[in-house]
């Protein structure tokens, strides 16, 4: 008899682990059940994230300033840097010797102010070009006679008004970058940083100078370009001197 006891107890036993994890695998699926239920329940009814229009990376506002520095030397090259345009001498306008045919490269889609227009607004608006290039670069050189012309569906250059735009040395401090405003509606972009000139003398003269600029872009035909720069400049020996000024 006490044999017979001991043997259900023991049978009894190994039935009662057996029913827990049968248990817990029925809970278990019930839990991934309904973990899928409400997944599918949340994706359907998940809220849409709204953009920000008021914000841009960090990263992505650099990447379109990088755009247009490169577009802006372009622009300094080819336009304003006239003295280095190539030409052909051999072929000038008729009575007006000082005007050769222009030839370079860059500007090979160029046959008329408004094709020339044209690429400089690939870089600035027409509001700042009309500004601050036009009337130095364009409209009227140093002898008062227009720095382009276009004669016979081709442009050329007056020799006598080229001029030569030294290249910048300044170094763009990327650590004071930062976005002022900006507004995807509106197309608006408007970011500050430093730049400086180092002292390449090494001799720590007066003549290190560095430039907080402040610049609004605005996006035109899927362009980000120049509408206005405003520039404070201060040297280490003191002298301030603040401007909306061409760049």
């Amino acid at each position: 008899m006490k044999r017979i006891i001991c043997l259900i107890a023991a049978m009894m036993l190994a039935v009662i682990p057996l029913s827990a994890c049968e248990s817990a695998d029925a809970d278990s699926e019930s839990q991934v059940s309904d973990s899928t239920s409400d997944t599918s329940s949340d994706s359907s009814t998940a809220p849409e994230i709204a953009v920000n229009k008021y914000f841009i990376p960090r990263d992505e506002a650099i990447e379109i300033m990088n755009g247009f520095f490169e577009r802006r030397s372009n622009v300094t090259l080819h336009f304003m840097n006239t003295a280095d345009i190539e030409v052909d001498k051999k072929h000038t306008i008729p009575d007006n010797s000082d005007y050769v045919l222009v030839t370079d490269e860059a500007l090979k889609d160029c046959h008329s102010i408004e094709d020339l227009k044209a690429y400089v607004e690939t870089a600035y608006t027409n509001n700042y070009a009309e500004k601050h290039l036009y009337p130095a670069y364009l409209y009227e050189g140093d002898d008062g006679k227009p720095r382009f012309m276009e004669y016979n569906g081709n442009l050329y250059l007056n020799e006598k008004t080229a001029s030569t735009v030294a290249g910048s040395i300044a170094e763009i401090n990327y650590d004071t970058f930062y976005v002022s405003n900006y507004n995807a509606d509106e197309n608006l972009l408007q970011v500050k940083y430093d730049e400086y000139i180092p002292d390449y003398s090494g001799e720590g003269k007066d003549d290190e100078w560095s430039y907080t600029y402040c610049l609004t872009l605005i996006k035109e035909d899927d362009v980000w370009k120049l509408d206005n720069a405003g520039v404070l400049m201060t040297s280490n020996g003191g002298f301030t001197f603040e401007s909306d000024t061409r760049l």
